[in-house]
């Protein structure tokens, strides 16, 4: 398993850099184009943008710039699509608001990762519940895009914090992407990760959401690397590992946290591998009853997805 990458190439005309080295990078900007560009590293595929593409602006870009420039034009194209997440829209927002109870008026706050366009977020039902809406994302311009609709005083409500990245190592595609780091090296990046999204955000809610962030956070990877099924599977741990910690670190004591995610089919084992790393020594004494919810199917219009959601609640003495 190399990869989306990898997997393109096999229906495309691949051309390499030439040398004898194993190949390591894709170009990201020939996607789409009848062939397809790999390179045995950074300095190879450097001279290929400049060869190839020099008259992209992005071409003289690091390998993180052109994945946030990417990501902000799939958020553009896909900003009117809210109608396909209403079924699962529903069902985030039932999860979210799961022991909120009739109050006087809304109070506490919630903080939801990989808000984007908020097109599976119901805004002003959330703030029915809660006084704060905050709003975390890579895409400033997307956040912006899901408060322009609201309500004046509802805006003023609606807090966006961007640009966050998620994954914790996008900074590291040109870095990593000629020579994998080791597990113990990957481990301290992904303790370090974590700590630096949660002191970026600079202080913790009521309730946390993550609204099918985690099956994206490895995308930009997939479009720049060739990679072993080995090292897919250490960087696809280790993005769970700091996505998960995250989401605990930032929710406040007794408040709780809220995942929903995406697999491909119900025999994918990912959604009890997530809910047993929640019951590890080192999240156990953080978190108090991690619960697993029956899977609802999100049709997105020639495909369907099968989501679950996993809740967890902040212990006040960990």
């Amino acid at each position: 398993m190399l990869g989306a990458a990898a997997h393109s190439a096999q229906q495309r005309q691949v051309v390499s850099c030439g040398c004898a080295s194993d190949m390591r990078r894709v170009c990201d900007l020939c996607a789409g184009a009848g062939a397809m560009f790999v390179a045995c590293s950074l300095s190879c595929l450097e001279r290929h943008l400049a060869e190839q593409h020099g008259e992209d602006a992005c071409a003289r870009e690091s390998s993180e710039t052109r994945a946030r420039i990417c990501l902000a034009e799939l958020n553009r194209r896909l900003a009117g699509s809210r109608q396909r997440y209403h079924e699962h829209r529903q069902q985030v927002m039932a999860l979210a608001l799961e022991t909120t109870g009739p109050a006087a008026g809304p109070a506490g706050d919630i903080a939801i990762f990989g808000a984007g366009n908020g097109s599976d977020l119901d805004l002003p039902r959330l703030a029915d519940s809660f006084r704060e809406i905050h709003l975390v994302d890579l895409d400033a311009e997307a956040l912006e895009r899901a408060r322009q609709e609201l309500p004046t005083g509802l805006r003023a409500r609606v807090i966006p914090h961007a640009p966050v990245e998620l994954s914790g190592f996008m900074s590291r595609l040109d870095e990593w992407g000629d020579s994998f780091p080791d597990d113990a090296t990957l481990g301290r990046a992904a303790f370090a990760a974590a700590r630096a999204i949660v002191a970026a955000l600079g202080r913790d809610f009521d309730v946390v959401l993550s609204t099918g962030a985690l099956s994206q956070l490895i995308v930009p990877f997939h479009r720049a690397w060739l990679a072993s099924s080995a090292s897919w599977e250490r960087l696809d741990a280790a993005i769970v590992a700091v996505h998960l910690a995250t989401l605990v670190l930032s929710t406040r004591a007794g408040g709780r946290g809220v995942m929903a995610f995406d697999v491909p089919s119900s025999k994918d084992p990912r959604p009890t591998a997530l809910l047993g790393q929640l019951q590890l020594p080192g999240m156990a004494s953080l978190v108090q009853e991690p619960r697993l919810t029956s899977p609802w199917s999100w049709d997105l219009g020639g495909a369907v997805q099968l989501v679950y959601g996993l809740t967890f609640r902040r212990s006040t003495n960990g």
